[in-house]
């Protein structure tokens, strides 16, 4: 199924032809793209219709591509050392559950009394199987320790402490990535810039999307092709209980498209390091040989992760390619992504409560709160002066110059790479500066005070309204929001942020509480960051239109700090994404450099510790089952390229919500609206005896008539023979405002749907430029000679809008619509439908039948929400 996170130069799949969108759907109207490539690419700038350069960029070079050899060198199928493919897929089951011996032998001991291929079935035990790992393991590259000894001053003595640093060989696999036929195809080598034409500025507009298309691969590419590079490091739990602990480093190449260094597979993160993690000890913590002693051995292990690449950095090398080009290659440091703590070991300043806190910039710790001070940042050229300076000046004065700089008395690592700037290739993090930190550790905090200070009945209320929030496919549902004092997933803030400023908005009123409005206002400007934070395409004027937000949130925060001095907003986390515009021009969107898909690695670590280790000495256990696990990748990625060997696709799409068949939507690739759940068949008469005490079926006959009067005119007594399908569920097809792509959205109208009703809501097409809110009511279809119309009876939201809490709706910029009675409910053909929508109920206003739209939803609907004309009083015809 089509990709629901796809951008315009990373996957093509989101304009294929088979897509018949209905033309009630709204067309893009700004078609024309045009790239630019970088000077040393000796390519002429082109245009294209966007459909054909959508097929353009499958190419991702201009060079012939060898077809994968399915086989490895030699004689060797591609499953060895396995002896078949079955022992394979058996080994590949039973490391992804983790089965441990006991387990693994007494299921290869079943296997063995079934199988009915013998001479294709050779595992005896899991000893067997575990040299036979051992043998698959030197398809990879492997890990290798070393020990550093790092001096290490005390009070009458220095002694030496040593560590051990594990690291495979960073260049080795940066090979294995740009040798792999596999990929020749995905590879881009040159900086772009992307232009689309847009009609309403009528001028080409800047787009960005992966790093290639930003300016840093722009000002970082020379004569030779920049091979880049995004690492990723932090410590992690291993244990539930937190007493083991490891330290793994990941990279990825921003040379290839993000849905696959982003993926699971061979082209995805690799582990390249595991870090030594230096213990606590209570006589030695805070004294600044301690302090400084952590942060010397993080640089000197990670000098080992990096040093295969160093050399390479500095004079390039020339490397054969898979597409059979030969390049001279020089790697860069990119990206860093990490959380705001391990930035400051990247970046080797001293942290919160210092006099420049910030790993960027050299923004005063006084002036963290304020967003509007020009920052001055930092450059490897001016840290390395200031470290050199200060080494030079007595020991008290030398503390002091680093003091004004923020600095460690520690030599960076990273100085040591060629055209990589530590302090640029740090990014701002989504996950740990916004839902994991900002959100949830001040936002949410101050939230949850001023709820727990205004008494029980308040507490309870919120309580309530979020629980009564409509469910929503991908946004997670909270039934005990405010008694959950902690999530470990920063997806579950995300979530929370979403829904509680539309749940409490009138406890939290102006009147009631003053500081809790104010509140809600700077959370629903957090909020418009955030969404500008999670586009996937960013063009000049969604990074324009994200600047005066934070202009917004600035002046909400200073009115807010003015008015209620008693929290201070000076800390990192709330001046760090100050820089979230700048690293998207610089690196590309944010999820180029999200640490979140790089925490969802740390997963199989944690489960190979508590299901193959012995729990002692586990660095080296680990490593070596993650050395089994990329030669399954390897072995199954070959095995999938094979052509013999394609299976059917059994997609059964992520967007499908659970207990949903995919033969719910026949010929899905052909329709913009598709129904799904289908009922038995059924008269009128029986339809409105089932629904009598809904007035919204009252006169559904004459509805169903008057919509298909045209049709129903040609035969006589057709009324009466007309029999009706219900169905429960319907899929539409839309084009994604944010990033052009085929997404869908499952929509139901079911009394019963686990184990409660649950009518969705959509935006459906009234007339050319009118847009109306709708509840779905009912879906059905209708056959009238040998023709089959899918309807709906739907409520429209379209009601006249109030003079009442106008002044709130603007404040939190609510979108807020009014319902029919029932009885004016309408008929409309699916195919006006252009997407669903996630409504809940006005709880603070007057008049029962309001509502608000609730549009931060996804990154389409917060766009189209922008954008679209709201019609009143529509008369449906």
């Amino acid at each position: 199924m089509y990709e629901t996170q796809c951008d315009i130069l990373g996957n093509n799949s989101f304009f294929e032809s088979s897509y018949n969108l209905s033309a009630s759907e709204p067309q893009p109207l700004d078609k024309e793209i045009r790239v630019e490539y970088h000077p040393t690419s000796n390519r002429e700038a082109q245009h294209f219709i966007f459909e054909d350069y959508i097929d353009n960029v499958v190419q991702a070079d201009p060079h012939p591509n060898k077809i994968p050899d399915p086989h490895i060198k030699g004689p060797e199928p591609v499953w060895h050392p396995f002896s078949s493919r079955l022992d394979f897929e058996i080994a590949e089951l039973i490391q992804d559950t983790h089965m441990n011996s006991r387990q693994t032998d007494a299921l290869l001991s079943l296997i063995r009394k079934c199988i009915d291929e013998p001479e294709a079935y050779t595992l005896q035990s899991s000893k067997d199987l575990k040299e036979i790992w051992t043998a698959a393991r030197a398809k990879t590259i492997a890990f290798e320790k070393k020990t550093i000894s790092i001096p290490y001053p005390r009070e009458n003595s220095a002694t030496n402490k040593e560590f051990e640093v594990w690291s495979r060989s960073l260049w080795d696999w940066c090979s294995e990535i740009v040798t792999d036929p596999t990929l020749a195809n995905q590879l881009r080598w040159n900086a772009e810039r992307v232009f689309k034409y847009s009609n309403k500025q009528e001028k080409f507009e800047r787009c960005i999307t992966e790093p290639w298309t930003a300016d840093s691969w722009w000002e970082a590419q020379a004569s030779a092709s920049p091979l880049c590079i995004i690492l990723y490091a932090d410590k992690t739990q291993l244990s539930s209980f937190g007493t083991a602990k490891g330290y793994p480093v990941l990279a990825r190449c921003a040379n290839l498209p993000i849905n696959l260094r982003n993926g699971s597979g061979i082209a995805g993160g690799r582990l390249v390091g595991w870090l030594p993690i230096v213990k606590e000890d209570t006589k030695e913590t805070r004294k600044k040989s301690f302090v400084n002693l952590k942060r010397v051995v993080w640089h000197e292990g990670f000098k080992e992760v990096l040093k295969s690449i160093i050399q390479y950095a500095q004079t390039g090398i020339w490397q054969k390619c898979a597409d059979d080009v030969l390049r001279w290659i020089y790697p860069i440091i990119l990206i860093l992504s990490a959380d705001y703590e391990e930035q400051c070991y990247m970046a080797l300043i001293r942290g919160t409560n210092s006099l420049h806190p910030c790993p960027v910039c050299l923004v005063q710790e006084s002036d963290l709160s304020d967003l509007l001070i020009p920052p001055i940042l930092r450059t490897t050229e001016d840290m390395m002066n200031a470290l050199n300076e200060a080494r030079k000046l007595p020991s008290k004065e030398r503390d002091q110059k680093f003091k004004q700089y923020g600095l460690r008395d520690v030599e960076n690592v990273f100085w040591s790479l060629r055209f990589t700037d530590v302090y640029s290739a740090l990014c701002w993090d989504r996950l740990h500066a916004y839902h994991g930190g900002l959100f949830e550790h001040h936002l949410w905090r101050l939230f949850k005070e001023i709820i727990e200070h205004m008494g029980r009945e308040s507490f309870s209320d919120v309580h309530f309204k979020v629980d009564s929030t409509p469910r929503w496919s991908g946004l997670n549902h909270f039934s005990t929001l405010i008694k959950t004092s902690d999530f470990k997933d920063g997806r579950k803030y995300e979530d929370i942020s979403k829904v509680i400023v539309f749940a409490s908005h009138n406890i939290l009123n102006k009147d009631a509480s003053p500081q809790g409005y104010l509140l809600l206002q700077l959370m629903r400007s957090y909020l418009e960051l955030d969404m500008y934070a999670s586009l996937t395409v960013h063009t000049e004027s969604t990074i324009s239109a994200g600047r005066e937000e934070m202009k917004t949130y600035d002046r909400l925060l200073k009115r807010y700090s003015k008015d209620y001095p008693d929290k201070s907003w000076n800390f990192p986390k709330a001046h760090t994404h100050i820089h979230m515009f700048d690293d998207i021009e610089k690196k590309g969107v944010t999820r180029n450099f999200n640490s979140k898909p790089n925490e969802s690695a740390h997963r199989p670590l944690k489960k190979f510790y508590m299901h193959h280790t012995n729990f002692k000495n586990i660095d080296s256990q680990i490593l070596r089952l993650e050395e089994n696990m990329v030669a399954s990748m390897m072995i199954r990625e070959a095995m999938d390229s094979m052509p013999d060997m394609h299976q059917e696709d059994n997609d059964n799409n992520d967007e499908r919500e659970a207990g949903q068949e995919s033969k719910d939507f026949d010929d899905i690739a052909l329709q913009h609206a598709v129904l799904g759940s289908g009922l038995p068949p059924q008269s009128f008469a029986q339809l409105a005896k089932d629904n009598s005490a809904d007035t919204a079926f009252r006169d559904l006959r004459k509805k169903v008539s008057k919509k298909l009067s045209t049709v129903l005119s040609e035969e006589s007594g057709a009324q009466r023979q007309l029999r009706i399908r219900p169905y429960q569920s319907l899929k539409v097809f839309f084009e994604s405002m944010a990033d052009w792509s085929i997404q869908s959205d499952i929509l139901r109208a079911h009394p019963n749907f686990h184990h409660r009703p649950r009518y969705d809501h959509i935006i459906l097409q009234a007339h050319k430029d009118d847009y109306v809110f709708a509840q779905l009511l009912k879906l059905f279809s209708i056959a009238v000679n040998e023709q089959t119309f899918n309807l709906a009876l739907v409520l429209p939201l379209d009601g006249k809008i109030p003079l009442l809490n106008r002044g709130r709706d603007q404040d939190l910029r609510f979108t807020r619509i009014i319902s029919r009675p029932r009885s004016a409910s309408v008929v409309i053909d699916i195919d006006t439908i252009v997407r669903g929508a996630l409504v809940v109920k006005d709880h603070g206003a007057e008049l029962p039948n309001s509502h608000i739209v609730l549009d931060v939803i996804d990154s389409d609907f917060w766009l189209r929400m922008k954008s679209i004309k709201l019609a009143h009083n529509v008369n449906f015809g």
